[in-house]
């Protein structure tokens, strides 16, 4: 998400419709959905408050349960 330079949160709804208009080939949206609440709830914890995108990107891989598939595809195209 740092190279969209996202400053603000984004809804699963914006970001849905931002994968689909980039056209990005193999994206599971069922999974896209598990990997956004994942990630939306690893980030709105408390020991990522204060942290930068390098360490969110590091704590972020490391706390998730999955490898974040979807969202790495579309991460990519960015």
């Amino acid at each position: 998400m740092s190279k969209l330079n996202i400053t603000t949160a984004v809804s699963y709804e914006e970001y849905s419709e931002a994968v689909q208009a980039s056209k990005v080939k193999n994206v599971d949206m069922d999974g896209l959905y598990e990997e956004y609440g994942m990630v939306e709830v690893i980030l709105s914890s408390p020991e990522m408050e204060g942290c930068h995108s390098e360490e969110h990107h590091l704590k972020l891989s490391s706390k998730a349960d999955v490898p974040l598939v979807n969202l790495r595809k579309e991460a990519a195209v960015r």
